[in-house]
């Protein structure tokens, strides 16, 4: 139910755009699926890190429709509802993730060596440390239970590289 085509369709053809694409891109915060006594956190920054470490770059988190890891139910879902769309290629990524990357590209911070990107989003607040581009440690918190005060204490720990998962 993520996708709601026919109002897709009125929106995009409402800017005088024909309803075609070449490539959709579609990003929506999931928390997987967790084994029994795992929080939705925990599970999701294991998934995070296990696919981080093989592939440090925020990118590595953006699937193709075929390639979508079983535990990302919603992403799954939302790819199969997207192969309605009229596009050649389909591509999905999770909300918090896609902000890291997006904001990891943006011309002032894509000419520096070393940046933290933030989103501060209504459910979950998700903060990243690059460098070269490659994500060196990050964070998610539930933006409900997060004070300005606990958001300084840490960005200033994933900056200076002592940010614990276990602390959050």
């Amino acid at each position: 139910g993520d996708l709601e085509i026919p109002r897709l369709q009125a929106l995009v053809e409402s800017f005088g755009v024909p309803f075609s694409f070449d490539i959709v891109g579609i990003c929506a915060q999931d928390h997987g699926v967790p084994p029994r006594g795992v929080s939705h956190l925990d599970f999701r920054h294991s998934f995070f890190k296990l696919s981080l470490d093989r592939n440090p770059f925020p990118h590595a988190l953006l699937y193709s429709r075929e390639e979508i890891p079983a535990p990302l139910n919603r992403l799954r879902c939302i790819a199969e509802s997207a192969a309605k769309l009229p596009a050649h290629e389909i591509y999905v990524m999770d909300s918090g993730m896609a902000a890291i990357l997006g904001g990891s590209l943006d011309p002032q911070a894509i000419s520096k060596e070393r940046i933290i990107v933030l989103d501060l989003a209504t459910s979950h607040t998700l903060g990243a440390a690059l460098e070269k581009g490659e994500i060196a440690g990050f964070f998610e918190y539930h933006t409900r239970d997060i004070t300005l005060q606990r958001l300084e204490s840490l960005v200033t720990e994933l900056a200076d590289g002592g940010l614990v998962h276990e602390e959050i």
